[in-house]
């Protein structure tokens, strides 16, 4: 969390804003979270505390830990494995990975690995720790930051499910196929070159 609000800082900074700004996001950032308490900031951004009755290492962070170890990713020492940059660092990962699929034909395998991923983990918890931001956030800078990782998980998940309902139609050999085949004749008629 600490390298998280050192970047924007520095992001702030080299944009030309005011010590002063910096300041009062920092506090913002603090407040929002760390956890201050329940009327001044709204949980912290661990799944097990929105999944599992407001538990730190809860079933959830199990969960998310075990999911981690299959991958063999090493979480942080100092940070339970639900926290919410180490969620989205995975999906990271699993998306570095799904690049590296499509050159070898495995892409189906880690696409239906981010599904699960997106919707029982990120998809299950993450719009309410977003809205109980926009709800805390008296300046608004955080609450757009929010609106952003809320509709990136949305349209990310979206964008997967479609995906693989493609390819399984295209499996079933279902007029699809022919489509398919038509758009990478028209693709290449305009000069679009399919990737290698």
């Amino acid at each position: 969390m600490k390298r998280g609000l050192k970047q924007i800082s520095t992001w702030l900074e080299k944009r030309g804003s005011e010590p002063s700004e910096i300041a009062a996001l920092e506090t913002e950032f603090t407040r929002l979270f760390r956890g201050l308490g329940r009327a001044k900031s709204p949980p912290p951004p661990y799944e097990s505390v929105y999944l599992d009755s407001g538990l730190l290492f809860g079933p959830s962070t199990q969960r998310v830990a075990d999911t981690y170890r299959r991958f063999r990713v090493k979480g942080q020492d100092n940070e339970p494995p639900d926290h919410i940059t180490l969620e989205m660092d995975f999906m990271r990962f699993l998306c570095d990975r799904e690049v590296a699929a499509w050159e070898t034909g495995n892409a189906q395998v880690l696409l239906e690995e981010e599904e699960a991923y997106l919707r029982e983990h990120l998809v299950s918890w993450v719009p309410f720790f977003c809205e109980n931001v926009r709800r805390f956030d008296a300046a608004g800078f955080y609450a757009g930051l929010a609106d952003l990782t809320e509709g990136w998980i949305s349209c990310d998940h979206h964008i997967v499910r479609n995906i693989l309902e493609l390819l399984e139609r295209c499996k079933s050999n279902s007029p699809l196929r022919s489509e398919v085949k038509q758009t990478e004749s028209h693709s290449h008629a305009i000069g679009i070159k399919k990737p290698h």
